[in-house]
């Protein structure tokens, strides 16, 4: 992979409406409904684990309520997701995976000494503030 087509790869996901802020509405409502679940499960202390298994079984329970107060939806089929939506889905995974292995091997391999000693440099620091930071403080501010 060459680094015009990383760059170009970049620059689409960096480009989408949602992070140029080209709906102000949409993406201030996305933020403040990010903040809020973040601060809602700071805050209750909640688990991921235990909240989707309390999640999964709520689903269950109310399956079964529809499966016997209406038989008929339970019968009927829905499609989320059509199979192109997936097939692309998986060709950017799929994209995104292949540059990020690129992307390390090249810093592994010093093909790019730049990128190879920001990278050393960020994984010291990152291991010394390490200790003092939580994951979830982390996972905020890079939401952010």
């Amino acid at each position: 992979m060459t680094a015009e087509s990383a760059d170009t790869s970049r620059a689409g996901i960096m480009d989408s409406p949602l992070l140029m802020w080209k709906s102000p509405a949409k993406t201030g409502s996305a933020l403040v409904v990010f903040n809020g679940l973040f601060l809602l499960g700071s805050f209750m202390e909640l688990s991921l684990t235990p909240f989707l298994c309390h999640i999964g079984t709520v689903a269950i329970i109310v399956g079964g309520m529809v499966k016997f107060a209406a038989p008929q939806l339970a019968e009927s089929s829905i499609e989320l997701c059509s199979k192109e939506t997936i097939s692309a889905a998986v060709d950017f995974v799929a994209k995104v995976v292949n540059q990020a292995t690129c992307k390390a091997r090249d810093m592994v391999l010093w093909t790019n000494n730049s990128s190879t000693l920001k990278a050393l440099v960020a994984l010291q620091l990152v291991r010394q503030i390490a200790p003092f930071l939580s994951l979830i403080v982390v996972a905020w501010l890079a939401g952010n």
